[in-house]
């Protein structure tokens, strides 16, 4: 399984894992971003937006891909200080956000994994954890 780093709490965890255990599985929309590029954080910012009308009906993901930081700690702080720059931390709510790094020994790739050439990329997940759509 795919393994991201949970930009909350800084635990590993797996991607797109049910949130808890005995929920229903709902359908994802999930943001793959950087926070340097501004197309990237112009998309988080729509999906902030769209999680905050939409609720719990779907589950939201941000996935801010690790691009030259170096350190995952230093990916996962400048995630933390973007969110909260932009006023975004309040989307803990009802937004999922992780880190993935590039490569490591530890965990596949999201990138070489999923094909992630660029970003921002939009995936839909359908319940049953497998990408329905995939563009930019």
């Amino acid at each position: 399984p795919l393994k991201v780093v949970d930009v909350l709490d800084g635990q590993w965890k797996s991607f797109l894992a049910p949130p808890k255990l005995g929920t229903r599985p709902l359908p994802a929309l999930v943001l793959f971003w950087t926070r340097w590029c501004v197309v990237s954080l112009a998309a988080m910012d729509m999906l902030v937006k769209i999680a905050d009308r939409d609720g719990l009906k779907s589950r939201y993901i941000s996935c801010c891909l690790e691009s030259g930081e170096g350190r995952l700690g230093q990916l996962r702080s400048g995630v933390l200080q973007v969110l909260s720059e932009r006023q975004w931390r309040r989307s803990f709510q009802v937004l999922e956000h992780y880190c993935a790094p590039s490569s490591s020994l530890l965990v596949d790739s999201i990138h070489e994994t999923l094909g992630i050439v660029g970003v921002p990329i939009w995936a839909c997940v359908h319940p049953a954890g497998y990408i329905g759509w995939q563009g930019r």
